[in-house]
């Protein structure tokens, strides 16, 4: 039995890990105002509360130069990582009218970086991103739309922001829409326009679209669509290279099967280890099955035990239920001592990889004036999504998609 036996399983799974969209903060380019802002900061008592370090005559800042601000503490460019103190920069700006920053700040509210979540503000900020010409807040918007989210869910109107992008060759609204259509998301399922918008957001270099095509090449069970495994690992390599942490998840269980179509002799392992660190917590299964089966190597009781203990832990109830007796059956395995040693590791680990992204994006990413931001889980009206995955991996199973 195969980890995931069809494409609609595996994107079953991505479904409970992302609720089929990723809420964008990616946004590039230069900004077009360039004079000085002469307003002043906000007020004297917010400064203070929340400790924002002054530099000289911050009240005649540009407003590139509050979001250079901002991007800085939230990356910890020079100064410490603060998301709060990045908060206030990236609103400063925001209340000025720059739609980047607004998207920015919406991001914040969606996913509680700096700021409390609240879904309806993040709503209004992405509503004066809009406005502006965003079209990564369109983006956003059209996802809050379709999960009624801050606001009434329309799938309709989400379709329509999407497509509005799509018409522009927006690559991600572009893979969006192929999920919607191959998920049967708010319409009818339609594997050809799901390929067909795959196609499209590949061509233009989107992550999730070269994620999508990838997976449908790979694990097809539909006659009308060959499987085409060379180029669904060139697709998903590329995915995977620019940081989409699902790809790397679907790229190391297709290497896992088709190790002749691997670049190096452990990159099936290494993409699954990248897919565990980003929080993918079905990644962390296939790493604890392959260390209690021993399919590398000879069987290892204790990082079986470690992994399935992190699987657990970033995959909640739906994980624990699935992994409880496995995992039990490791710590039986293991001495007191020992499995008091990997607990500790454990929590060493979970610790170095507490930010939880969809995206772990190379460093140059990080150097522009919106360090790219990716909502990490799931909220709590996507739960009831989640136990339908408890089916969808087999824990002891060491294959990867099947053929």
């Amino acid at each position: 039995m195969s980890f995931i036996t069809a494409r609609a399983r595996m994107q079953s799974s991505i479904l409970s890990r992302i609720g089929i969209f990723l809420i964008a903060g990616l946004v590039h380019g230069t900004s077009t105002i360039s004079g000085q802002s002469e307003r002043s900061l906000r007020t004297s008592t917010e400064v203070d509360r929340l400790q924002i370090p002054m530099t000289a005559e911050p009240s005649r800042w540009t407003v590139e130069r509050e979001i250079k601000e901002g991007a800085a503490y939230l990356a910890g460019r020079g100064v410490p990582e603060n998301a709060t103190i990045a908060a206030y920069w990236y609103r400063v700006a925001a209340e000025q009218g720059d739609p980047r920053a607004e998207n920015e700040l919406g991001y914040f509210y969606t996913a509680g970086v700096g700021v409390k979540a609240n879904p309806a503000e993040a709503v209004k900020w992405y509503e004066r991103a809009v406005a502006g010409g965003s079209p990564a807040a369109k983006l956003n918007l059209a996802v809050m739309s379709l999960k009624g989210v801050g606001i009434s869910r329309d799938s309709q109107f989400g379709i329509d922001l999407l497509q509005q992008l799509a018409s522009v060759h927006y690559g991600r609204a572009e893979a969006y829409l192929g999920f919607i259509y191959e998920l049967g998301y708010g319409v009818a399922e339609n594997g050809q326009l799901a390929k067909k918008w795959y196609t499209a957001a590949a061509k233009h270099h989107a992550p999730e679209g070269e994620y999508g095509l990838g997976m449908l090449l790979c694990c097809s069970a539909d006659p009308g669509r060959p499987q085409d495994f060379a180029r669904s690992a060139r697709l998903l390599r590329s995915s995977a290279r620019a940081g989409y942490v699902p790809a790397m998840y679907g790229l190391g269980n297709l290497l896992l099967k088709h190790p002749e179509l691997s670049k190096a002799p452990d990159e099936a392992m290494t993409n699954l280890r990248k897919a565990a660190g980003g929080g993918f917590w079905q990644a962390s299964v296939v790493l604890g099955t392959l260390s209690r089966d021993g399919t590398s190597g000879a069987p290892n009781m204790a990082d079986a035990y470690s992994w399935f203990t992190i699987a657990i832990r970033q995959g909640g109830p739906t994980a624990e239920t699935l992994l409880s007796a496995s995992r039990t059956k490791c710590a039986l395995a293991l001495s007191v001592d020992l499995r008091q040693r990997e607990d500790q590791l454990v929590e060493a680990w979970l610790h170095k990889h507490s930010v939880v992204d969809l995206f772990i994006l190379p460093t140059e990413f990080h150097e522009g004036p919106f360090p790219a931001t990716t909502i990490p889980v799931l909220g709590s009206e996507d739960e009831g999504t989640k136990s339908a995955v408890s089916s969808r991996v087999d824990t002891h199973s060491t294959r990867a998609p099947s053929s």
